[in-house]
């Protein structure tokens, strides 16, 4: 394989990777119980600043939209990281980016897989409704690790030298 096609297949797979970073911004999460609303996009969840309004109406619901904030915060900055470092880590030398790619893709998928899992159970009694921006972050997420994958399996030494 060529250095300029190697070139282009990075710059391809980078790309996607700040396109699934992208997906980050837009709302993830919605939580809600009582008249207190809580609501943030990936990007403000990993950064701990989602916005949470309202008040409680029963005080033995009181901390639960904050509790359900707290428990997506590690998720949300584990996979968003884990995309920015996929971006970066692709123009590593040689096919060792595309290995970090494919890694970093499913260390993101398991952050967004690991967000879903603490916001559901009963110890949560706040209303969840995952929006649009996780789920299209998912698809992405999946959609790039797919595209490491094949990169690796199209720049293999069996592949090329069949």
């Amino acid at each position: 394989m060529n250095a300029e096609r190697l070139r282009q297949l990075k710059l391809l797979l980078s790309a996607a990777f700040l396109a699934a970073a992208m997906c980050f911004m837009f709302p993830f999460l919605v939580l809600t119980i009582d008249e207190r609303l809580g609501r943030g996009s990936g990007v403000e969840l990993a950064a701990g600043n989602a916005d949470v309004s309202g008040r409680y109406v029963h005080d033995s619901y009181e901390g639960q939209v904050e509790e359900g904030m707290d428990l997506a915060q590690l998720p949300a900055a584990f996979a968003f990281v884990a995309m920015l470092v996929g971006a970066l880590g692709t123009w590593l030398p040689g096919r060792r980016g595309f290995w970090l790619g494919l890694g970093a893709g499913v260390v993101g998928l398991v952050g967004l897989f690991w967000l879903k899992q603490a916001l559901s159970g009963p110890q949560l009694l706040a209303v969840v409704e995952l929006r649009y921006g996780y789920w299209l972050s998912t698809v992405a997420v999946l959609g790039v690790t797919a595209l490491s994958g094949f990169i690796l399996y199209r720049t293999s030494w069996t592949y090329l030298n069949r």
